[in-house]
């Protein structure tokens, strides 16, 4: 944490702020009349108090405990988020008490301010905007921040506060405006301005915080009708707000439950969901708690605002918060408070404006306390407008005002936070109770060294050994060691003896290896230098290792020493054992490391505490494990007896998404973790690394090497075609236009116009893999914007079908190709993404256009026989070519002519079709080709027909008025094929770094 005054800035802060509240409280503050002894004031108000303190009570619970659970469900910041919520809540109350005081009418006349238990309710309320606000930021800030926080964002508040209710007369009963939608939106702001690159994560929960986070829950959901209704003066508008609430609250709870399971398509309920979206409707009731009439109104209010919640947590925090606007909200605290919030301000201004007045009658004014003293301003005046329109205007200005001091307050406050004297979250993010909490954990010595932990009282630095005593002297005075007598050793050693003896007693460490080993002195390191870190690697030596594929370790190695390198995927540690894997791509590991006489605790402790992911070269004897197995890796019958560990790269200790939680599949029933697509492709290097996607591209890379090979046989040739073309190729509107230089040009759709030329340049068989680029604002699960295509053109010497057969078995090769070479990786994409085996025929199946349009007829699906085929058309032909072929892949030929591009020879028996055909796997197009015009007359027609500008494609007309061979082609796409093949359902991941009309990064 810094320089020693960074150390003490929270003490400084906390020390001075206490003391001015102190004082202020002693110059100007006063106990209400009422509650002063002898007072005349008692007897009028002697149950005030029995009316006001159980409101107070739950007010307080739901501050102190329901909202300090609420926050406690991030993994490892457990105590931290309930402490600082106790934290706040004390700091705020105070600093309200006073600035309330400041600015009640009794002080302008009196010099002094009262105190009564309506204040401490007040104050209460209060506490909750910045316990809101808390919650986006948990994280990202350090408890000086915090005190900041609490400090700028409750002066905020309160002078919000005193506008909208002194001055627009806002009706705000349960102060859904002033305290939910404004703590949430000031929070949000703040948080955009002081959040780093460090902390932008989703952190993750685990099953005993969501617990907590989930009995925050409960106690919210049963005191919120309390809440609502504490500053309510009359009995009935009290009333009124409890009941209301409660009927909001429940039907916003079972709409939460119904909504959460509709949007999971296993319809299971997500415990985010649940422990806020419940609440939302406490929130949205809040402004018209005290004015709802009828029951039914506030029950469709609970619903809304369950729909608000739950749609906010599924659609606009990942799409909005995350993605466009970088802004990850810790606890979802915009589902639960910013976004009900606004639907309760929303609700406020349709209430007063088209409820009866005489069914509303004087609900309105003076329905709230609020400043200690009536309204300053008289908001009633002559106008045109109807009393309702007026307050409705009044509302809606409240929701302005609200948004508006929310929005700048937190700006400003994030700035002044974000200053380097301040900021202290710049080199380490604040997710662990570690950062800034000593663990209460028992230590032998903690008796007689209150602040040193049993490691650093007897623990030893690598290579060196000092005796019990020389550790002892140095930690009485650290920075100035007080020699001792010989004497004093002696006593202090019996001492320490005594205690130790008295434990063993009691049974506190009986029999505890590590607490007897901790009173011995401290040991040589057995196992120096045979552990630690390379540091940097810049080739600065060469050393003769030879390092083993971890595919390769069998039991054929048995008994031998071994190198290898890998990711330390996962590691365990319990006392004087570690378990560690080691990952090589698709390919696991387990290595054991045992306390004995060649390994030392140090380095047992070293191996425990290297961060996952990091890069390590581990040097071990294989052991073979006969009958057993080890479960969850890829060579189970042996494991790595562990000599040497060293370190090769580190990682960061938090990772944006875990490997294991990666690799687990969408529709997992174990209820473990799961990430989402677009957290996977946002964080896409860690995502590459998951066995999964390890297999995937190397069956890519398998597609592209069976397709050179096959048509490199087949006596083709590879060719480079451009990627900046003058025109489009084809002769559509979706291409991405570019500057080149004074003029425009397209990045290519195809590279067909240049397979033609190639052609006509007497080349008869090429082909081409390049990017392909479609300017198509689809966002659909096989639509990108940049793919890679794999294209081939040939001369035939009669019919085009003597090209189409050479795809089709190209086809069918790759497929064969694909299922003996890369058997292990297909049944690793299955376990993450279950898929029915792509089954295929010998001799592929061609059917016409017109056989496809009567298969679909024939099953009662409608299919024009000159329209192009629908996407849900392509895949229900797919499902019958299977049932009648049992074939995934087949070829469709014949296509009308209407729905080709202007390059495609057109049928000379029938001019309504063409000689065009496309590919399916699994009822969906991965390859379009046809038998082009090269003729030029023909082809000039056909540009005509098309629209097309005959300058812009000069060149290529022209280079078929010297004579062309008959030819024909197709594009393939590669990413297509490899969703297909392997059933993935979405072509996002068969691209390592895919481009869709939203996603431009990594």
């Amino acid at each position: 944490m810094g320089n020693p005054l960074q150390r003490r800035q929270f003490s400084v802060l906390a020390f001075v702020f206490q003391t001015i509240f102190t004082v202020l409280l002693g110059l100007f503050g006063r106990y209400d009349r009422s509650i002063l002894p002898n007072s005349e004031l008692n007897a009028e108000k002697s149950d005030s108090v029995d009316r006001d303190y159980p409101l107070f009570q739950d007010v307080h619970v739901m501050v102190v405990v329901g909202f300090g659970f609420l926050v406690a469900f991030v993994k490892r910041y457990g105590f931290s988020a309930i402490s600082v919520n106790l934290l706040l809540s004390a700091f705020v109350m105070q600093y309200v008490i006073l600035l309330r005081g400041f600015l009640s009418r009794e002080f302008v006349t009196t010099g002094f301010f009262r105190i009564s238990v309506n204040e401490l309710i007040l104050a209460d309320l209060s506490c909750v905007s910045v316990l809101v606000s808390m919650g986006v930021l948990l994280g990202k800030l350090t408890p000086v921040q915090f005190l900041i926080l609490a400090f700028f964002e409750s002066s905020f508040a309160v002078v919000m506060e005193h506008i909208l209710f002194a001055f627009l007369n806002v009706n705000d009963a349960g102060r859904s405006l002033i305290v939910h939608c404004f703590g949430a939106y000031f929070g949000l702001a703040v948080a955009k301005v002081c959040q780093t690159k460090h902390v932008m994560v989703h952190e993750e929960n685990m099953q005993h915080s969501e617990l907590f986070s989930m009995i925050g829950t409960l106690f919210l959901w049963i005191f919120f009708p309390s809440f609502n209704a504490a500053t309510q003066m009359s009995d009935d508008a009290r009333h009124r707000a409890i009941i209301n609430t409660y009927l909001s609250i429940a039907s916003c709870a079972t709409t939460t439950f119904l909504a959460s399971s509709l949007s999971d398509h296993l319809g299971r309920f997500n415990i985010l969901h649940i422990q806020s979206s419940t609440l939302a409707g406490g929130v949205a009731i809040g402004s018209v708690a005290n004015i709802v009439l009828f029951p039914h109104h506030a029950i469709i209010i609970g619903t809304l605002a369950a729909l608000v919640s739950v749609a906010g947590h599924v659609f606009i925090s990942p799409s909005i918060l995350e993605r466009r606007l970088s802004l990850y909200d810790t606890t979802g605290v915009h589902n639960l408070h910013g976004l009900p919030g606004l639907l309760a301000g929303v609700c406020s201004v349709f209430f007063v404006f088209f409820y009866d007045p005489v069914d509303l009658g004087s609900v309105i004014p003076q329905s709230h306390i609020s400043l200690n003293a009536t309204a300053l301003h008289d908001p009633t005046f002559e106008s045109s407008m109807s009393p309702q329109t007026v307050q409705a205007l009044n509302q809606l200005a409240g929701i302005g005002v609200t948004l508006t001091f929310a929005l700048v307050g937190g700006f400003i406050s994030g700035w002044i936070m974000n200053s380097s004297s301040l900021n202290q979250m710049r080199t380490q993010p604040s997710y662990e109770d570690t950062n800034y909490y000593m663990h209460a954990e028992f230590s032998l010595f903690g008796k007689l060294h209150n602040a040193c932990n049993e490691e650093e009282f007897m623990g030893s630095t690598k290579g060196t050994s000092k005796s019990l005593k020389q550790k002892t002297m140095e930690h009485q005075n650290p920075e100035e060691p007080q020699k001792l007598s010989k004497k004093e050793q002696n006593k202090l050693e019996r001492k320490l003896k005594k205690a130790q003896q008295k434990l063993e007693v009691e049974g506190t460490i009986g029999g505890n290896a590590e607490a007897e080993e901790s009173t011995e002195k401290a040991e040589v390191d057995v196992s120096e230098g045979k552990y630690g870190a390379y540091g940097v690697i810049q080739s600065t030596e060469k050393k003769d290792i030879k390092f083993v594929q971890i595919g390769e370790i069998s039991e054929k190695l048995d008994g031998q020493q071994i190198w290898v390198r890998g990711r330390l995927h996962n590691s365990r540690s319990k006392g004087k054992s570690c378990f560690v894997v080691v990952r090589q791509q698709i390919s696991t590991i387990q290595g054991t490391l045992f306390v004995g006489e060649s390994v030392s605790k140090d380095f047992v402790k070293y191996v425990s505490k290297i961060n996952l992911e990091s890069i390590i070269d581990v040097c071990g004897v294989v052991k073979a494990m006969g009958d057993q197995r080890v479960q969850g890796c890829t060579q189970g019958d042996v494991e790595l007896q562990i000599q040497q560990v060293w370190v090769v790269s580190a990682s960061e200790e938090r990772l944006p998404l875990q490997i294991e939680d990666a690799s687990r599949p969408e529709s997992d029933s174990t209820g473990l973790s799961v990430v989402n697509l677009d957290t996977k492709l946002d964080n896409r290097v860690l995502d590459l690394r998951t066995q999964t996607n390890q297999a995937i591209f190397k069956i890519q890379d398998g597609v592209c090497e069976i397709f050179r090979n096959a048509l490199k046989k087949r006596g083709f040739l590879e060719y480079q075609s451009p990627h900046i073309i003058e025109a489009a190729s084809e002769g559509g509107a979706n291409v991405f236009e570019v500057t080149y230089f004074k003029q425009s040009a397209y990045l290519a759709q195809s590279p067909q116009l240049y397979k033609q030329m190639a052609i006509a340049g007497d080349f008869p068989r090429v082909y081409t893999i390049g990017p392909v680029f479609r300017a198509e604002d689809s966002n659909t699960h096989r639509h990108m914007t940049e793919f890679v295509g794999l294209d081939l053109e040939m001369a035939f010497n009669f019919h085009y079908h003597e090209v189409l057969q050479t795809i089709a078995g190209l086809m069918t090769e790759i497929f064969k190709f694909l299922q003996q070479n890369f058997q292990k990786e297909i049944e690793t994409v299955a376990k993450q993404y279950p898929s029915e085996p792509f089954i295929f025929t010998e001799e592929p199946v061609i059917l016409k256009y017109a056989e496809g349009v009567a298969l679909l007829r024939a099953n009662g699906i409608e299919q024009g026989d000159e329209e192009d085929l629908s996407t849900p058309n392509e895949k229900a032909l797919g499902r019958f070519v299977r049932e009648k072929y049992k074939t995934d892949f087949y070829v469709l030929d014949k296509f009308p002519l209407a729905v080709r591009p202007f390059y495609t020879m057109p049928d000379p028996n029938d001019e309504r079709y063409s000689n065009s055909y496309d590919m399916f796997m699994r009822g969906e197009e991965i390859l379009s080709g046809a038998q082009r015009v090269h003729d030029p007359k023909l082809l000039t027609e056909r540009a005509k027909v098309h629209g097309i500008d005959l300058e812009k494609i000069r060149a290529y007309i022209d280079a078929f008025k010297y004579g062309c061979s008959p030819h024909a082609g197709g594009g393939i796409g590669l990413e297509r094929v490899t969703m297909l093949f392997l059933g993935l359902g979405n072509i996002r991941l068969a691209s390592m770094f895919p481009r869709d009309p939203k996603r431009l990064t990594p």
